[in-house]
């Protein structure tokens, strides 16, 4: 472990060379997706080009900077991908009909269009670092940590618990779940030792997560009062692959297009089922919020009364009974704490603050 950890410090790059290499990554990850690939492989693939190499570079654009925090560097990245997919995504929808495309929320216009934006926000980085060399420190390294995966075994826990509930109706392994998360916060808490970041972030979002999906995937359709409508306009929307409010005259839902373009997008994308983006994968976003809370915490008070503060925010019972079905609020909740972090953060001017809040 440790001749590879010194050969990933001593690797260095020219940003000459990165930038080429991300744009054969960019070309062929598209391709993969376009050519409709299992949504095992272009998942991943979605989730590392549309969210977090996007984000990154809308966050290097507006110059934020990564090293000082890199959890709120990660979540203003995580929320710029998505408010930028959304007001792409409306964009597009109402221009390509004019160029006579009908599916403005098809795969090919998606990834042609947002393909052109990563390459441009990457090449506007390249021009600025033409002659640096990047080299990797130890800091990018110091999540290899046991306790940082440890957190990784909540998940497990709550994906066989909830089978095992679905399949057979047995429900003592998920009763497991809410025990151990609260044993091991109060390891954390109680700990004399000094843990990096990496293993508080880690243990709240997989706790987050895990007890999440203990709600939203029981059974095999969704459930819930206002995720059903939700789901009913987004349906409309990927069926026609394209967002008009005259699809549903009236009907409030169908004017978030955080429940209508968004899920699209990510659909057309990933080829996940349409149930699950709304069960799944859009739960994933919303195990970042707690981490919102622990970023604004950390502002004020020590690392583990911050994750403390976590604790207090997940254990509540609306946060995984009640937020899983409300896809809407789970997205506006989670922007929201982002504007609220930008607010409260004295490193970035007033001037980009108002440019970005605005």
């Amino acid at each position: 472990m440790k001749r590879i950890k010194d050969s990933i410090l001593n690797t260095t790059f020219s940003s000459k060379g990165i930038f080429t290499l991300f744009v054969i990554y960019v070309v062929l990850s598209s391709l993969i997706i376009f050519l409709d690939f299992s949504s095992v492989i272009k998942t991943p693939l979605v989730i590392t080009s549309y969210i977090l190499i996007l984000g990154f570079l809308i966050s290097k654009h507006f110059g934020l900077v990564y090293k000082e925090n890199k959890l709120t560097f990660w979540l203003y990245s995580i929320g710029f991908s998505l408010v930028t997919l959304m007001l792409v995504g409306l964009i597009i929808n109402y221009i390509l009909p004019i160029l006579s495309i009908k599916h403005p929320l098809g795969a090919l216009p998606i990834l042609v269009v947002f393909d052109l934006i990563l390459i441009s926000l990457s090449y506007n980085l390249f021009r600025k670092n033409i002659g640096k060399e990047i080299k990797f420190n130890e800091g990018n390294l110091e999540f290899m940590s046991l306790h940082t995966f440890i957190p990784v075994v909540f998940l497990v826990i709550s994906s066989i618990g909830t089978t095992l509930l679905n399949s057979i109706g047995d429900n003592r392994i998920v009763l497991l779940l809410a025990p151990s998360i609260c044993a091991y916060f109060i390891y954390l808490f109680v700990s004399k030792k000094n843990f990096n970041d990496s293993v508080y972030i880690s243990t709240i979002f997989f706790s987050a997560l895990s007890l999440i999906l203990t709600f939203s995937m029981r059974g095999p359709n969704i459930i819930g009062w206002d995720i059903n409508e939700e789901f009913q306009v987004f349906s409309k929307t990927l069926e026609n692959l394209r967002w008009s409010m005259d699809f549903y005259k009236g009907l409030d839902y169908n004017a978030c297009i955080s429940i209508t373009i968004l899920p699209t997008i990510f659909q057309v994308l990933t080829g996940i089922g349409p149930h699950y983006i709304f069960k799944f994968f859009f739960q994933i976003f919303f195990a970042l919020l707690p981490l919102s809370v622990f970023s604004i915490s950390n502002k004020y008070i020590n690392k583990k009364l911050s994750l403390l503060a976590s604790f207090l925010f997940i254990s509540q019972t609306w946060f995984f009974e009640q937020m899983p079905a409300l896809i809407r609020q789970e997205v506006a909740f989670y922007i929201y704490s982002l504007l609220l972090i930008i607010i409260l953060n004295d490193e970035i001017s007033k001037k980009l603050k108002y440019s970005i809040v605005t």
